[in-house]
């Protein structure tokens, strides 16, 4: 008798330690925390538009993404009298909800200049733009995701290089 219940407190106290182990999360690196993406735009039509955006970011928490993205953007083409140059960069917040789905804040600083081919003045300017929106972040493995997210500038400016909605596919690895 004596046997069996050692035996019985062994295999108990095993499994206890297996499934205690189970439970233990990875700790997470400062490596584990960091991730870059970005995206490219491409846009054809009466005129030619390309966007460069690199991002570089900080995951505090598990659906918690934080970062910086530059941006670089050129409108024009030979069929419009005009081009615009545009620079700058945005700070930014991300969370996951539900494994599937995104919200997503953003404030963004650029630097544009409009130039004309009539010889008319050119202007320059900096604008603030806040975005907000939401999407889809499906995850690709451990440390990729591929986002699609539509975000809505609030300024209300006029001068704002975006129209509603504004839709952004990106990729984070």
């Amino acid at each position: 008798m004596m046997k069996k219940t050692w035996l019985l407190l062994v295999v108990v106290a095993f499994s206890l330690t297996a499934l205690a182990q189970g439970d233990i999360k990875k700790q997470r690196t400062l490596s584990d925390k960091i991730f870059f993406g970005g995206g490219i735009g491409l846009q054809f039509g009466s005129y030619i538009g390309v966007e460069i955006s690199p991002v570089v970011g900080y995951k505090p928490l598990d659906n918690l993404y934080t970062g910086l993205k530059l941006t670089y953007q050129y409108y024009g083409g030979s069929s419009v009298p005009w081009s615009q140059n545009v620079w700058g960069g945005s700070v930014f917040a991300e969370y996951v909800l539900l494994d599937r789905f995104i919200g997503h804040v953003e404030y963004e600083q650029l630097y544009v200049k409009e130039s004309y081919d009539s010889g008319a003045a050119s202007y320059e300017y900096w604008i603030g733009t806040p975005l907000i929106g939401g999407g889809i972040y499906q995850k690709m493995g451990d440390r990729s995701a591929f986002v699609i997210m539509a975000l809505f500038d609030v300024s209300g400016s006029s001068n704002s290089v975006y129209s509603n909605p504004i839709i952004r596919i990106s990729f984070l690895f």
